[in-house]
């Protein structure tokens, strides 16, 4: 990149992107050293016309910056927005931003730091805690989306195995699928959205979430503790046997339910899409 173009780039990425403002870009480029030598004011930046002054002319792309990737946060967390309000949502935005900026070309990932971030200043305050867990949820419906889609595994192909190997039986779940243990029940709270019926935020009580995209589209279903202790150890490459184990073993789980819901639990699975091989192991 010539030197010329590369100092242009610097200073007016300095200046737009300033929080506080085109004028305070300015000072805080030129403080540093950014600026060409000789420059006093806006004016011997950027030529004014008939129309627009420099600053004006800057502003537009100041404005344009956090206006563009505060709209990209908003098309992902619309849960979020509507938890928080869109005034304060607007405003955690640009705190987001000024504090993360995309460091990538593409706007697919700017918001990718934003639960961490959350979780960073989140504090006492019950709403963004309750922001985080959809957060959480509504970044890992966009991930889904992004993974290649995957032949399922059609449920026939579980009932052809006999009852005495199932426990050699590998499930290898689709590379779409994200499972998640949250402090809040946010799948009520996400079907309102949907709904437009949203009646209050739910007081905090433990929850799991199965996240996950197949040919058919992405989708977010509720897991209970021995659901999602289940999947979470096929998803790490556990046999079923194994996994069935870890889930009735696992300190509260109501094993004599487990057991029962065992069969309804995989012809659901199955049909959904979540595994992609059946392996009989040795």
């Amino acid at each position: 990149m010539p030197e010329g173009l590369r100092a242009l780039e610097t200073w007016m990425l300095r200046i737009v992107t300033h929080p506080g403002g085109v004028d305070a870009g300015f000072e805080a480029a030129q403080s540093e050293g950014l600026l060409p030598a000789g420059t006093s004011s806006l004016d011997d930046l950027v030529p004014p016309n008939d129309r627009l002054s420099a600053g004006e002319q800057l502003h537009v792309y100041a404005f344009a910056y956090f206006d563009r990737i505060t709209d990209v946060l908003r098309g992902e967390y619309p849960s979020v927005e509507l938890l928080l309000g869109p005034a304060r949502f607007g405003s955690l935005a640009r705190d987001f931003i000024t504090e993360q900026p995309s460091r990538t070309y593409t706007l697919n990932r700017v918001g990718v730091p934003f639960s961490s971030w959350l979780a960073e200043r989140a504090g006492d305050d019950p709403l963004l805690s309750f922001a985080i867990d959809l957060s959480l949820v509504e970044r890992a419906l966009d991930e889904v989306w992004d993974c290649k889609a995957e032949a399922p595994v059609a449920y026939e192909a579980l009932q052809v195995i006999p009852p005495d190997r199932w426990d050699r039986v590998r499930l290898d779940t689709i590379d779409a699928l994200q499972l998640f243990e949250l402090r809040h029940p946010i799948s009520a709270f996400m079907n309102g959205v949907m709904r437009g019926d949203l009646d209050g935020v739910p007081e905090p009580e433990p929850s799991w979430v199965c996240v996950y995209c197949t040919l058919a589209g992405r989708y977010r279903i509720p897991l209970s503790f021995e659901q999602h202790a289940l999947l979470s150890s096929l998803v790490d490459g556990a046999t079923l046997g194994e996994a069935i184990e870890a889930a009735a073993t696992s300190e509260g789980a109501d094993v004599p339910a487990m057991l029962a819901g065992l069969g309804g639990w995989f012809r659901d699975w199955t049909e959904r899409g979540l595994f992609r091989a059946v392996e009989l192991l040795d």
